[in-house]
């Protein structure tokens, strides 16, 4: 079991620009936009011998305390699960293929995605 706690912090400093009528803006909201999220995951992974197929299972919640663009879409809660597998080598190599969801707790937003990885000790 692999508990994980964080926080990030993104601010965007958008250059004005002019459209094809001369209209400048530098941003939806002005020219800074800022993000932020805090989340919790309880990750489960089977312990294996190497080269053995390992499966792995996300479960986390997600809270974005701040988003300067949330007034187009309110989605500030998602809950967050996944699986996926893995393999290590006696070499210490490991590859990795992982789902991830992150659902909108009020039905708003989702997102999803499939990230492979390979890790390699040199």
């Amino acid at each position: 079991l692999h508990p994980s706690v964080g926080v990030q912090f993104q601010r965007d400093f958008l250059e004005a620009t002019a459209d094809s009528f001369g209209v400048v803006s530098s941003g939806v909201v002005g020219a800074t936009e800022n993000y932020g999220t805090a989340w919790a995951y309880l990750r489960m992974e089977k312990e294996v011998p190497p080269n053995h197929i390992s499966p792995n299972f996300l479960l986390g919640f997600e809270r974005e305390y701040v988003n300067s663009l949330d007034a187009v879409v309110q989605e500030p809660n998602y809950a967050v699960f996944g699986g996926g597998v893995s393999m290590m080598f006696a070499n210490g190599a490991r590859i990795e293929v992982n789902y991830t969801r992150h659902q909108g707790l009020q039905d708003n937003r989702w997102n999803q995605g499939v990230v492979g990885t390979a890790t390699m000790s040199f």
